[in-house]
C-alpha cells in the first residue's frame, strides 16, 4: 500500500484515466474545502463506496478513505477547539477514554501492528463522530428561524447516511 498521495493519484490516473484523476481530486478538495457536515457525509459516502462492485468507485474510496478520514480529523478537531461552547457543556469524555483504552491495548496485543491499526481507526472514529458531530449539533441548536429548520433538514439528512453505513 502506498501512503503517499501524489503516487496514488498517479495510480489512479494510470488505471482509470483522467476521469479517475479528476474523480479523486475532487473528492480530496470536497472533504477539505467544503462545509464541515457536507464533508462529513462525503466521508461517510466514500466509505460506503469501498464496498460496491465497481472497480474504480471502490479502487478509489478503498484508497483514499484514510486520506480523506485524516483531513475530515484535523478540521473537525481545529473547528471544535476554535469553538466556545455553552457553560457548563462539554463534549463527552466516555469516547475520549475508550479512544484512549483502545490505543494502550495495543501494548499486549499478540499481532501489535494489526492492533495498532485497528486502534487508530477506532480512534479515529471516535473523534470524528462523537467530538465533531457533537459541536456541530450544538451550532444547529444555536440557529433561528429559517436556518435551524434547513440545518436541522441537513442533520437528518446526514443522520440517514450514517444509519445506511
Amino acid at each position: 500500500m502506498n501512503t503517499r498521495l501524489d503516487l496514488l493519484l498517479l495510480k489512479f490516473h494510470a488505471s482509470f484515466g483522467a476521469a479517475g484523476l479528476a474523480a479523486a481530486v475532487a473528492l480530496i478538495a470536497y472533504v477539505a474545502c467544503a462545509k464541515l457536515h457536507r464533508a462529513f457525509a462525503c466521508v461517510a459516502l466514500t466509505l460506503i463506496l469501498t464496498q460496491v462492485w465497481w472497480i474504480p468507485a471502490s479502487s478509489i474510496s478503498y484508497h483514499l478513505r484514510w486520506w480523506m478520514i485524516g483531513i475530515l480529523g484535523l478540521r473537525g478537531l481545529l473547528h471544535t477547539l476554535g469553538r466556545r461552547g455553552v457553560a457548563g457543556d462539554a463534549a463527552p469524555k466516555a469516547p475520549l477514554l475508550l479512544a484512549a483504552l483502545a490505543l494502550v491495548s495495543c501494548v499486549w496485543a499478540h499481532d501489535r501492528l494489526f492492533s495498532l491499526e485497528l486502534a487508530v481507526s477506532f480512534a479515529l472514529g471516535m473523534t470524528v463522530v462523537f467530538l465533531i458531530l457533537w459541536r456541530l449539533l450544538d451550532e444547529i441548536e444555536s440557529l433561528d428561524g429559517e436556518e435551524r429548520r434547513r440545518a436541522r433538514r441537513a442533520k437528518y439528512r446526514m443522520m440517514g447516511v450514517l444509519a445506511s453505513a
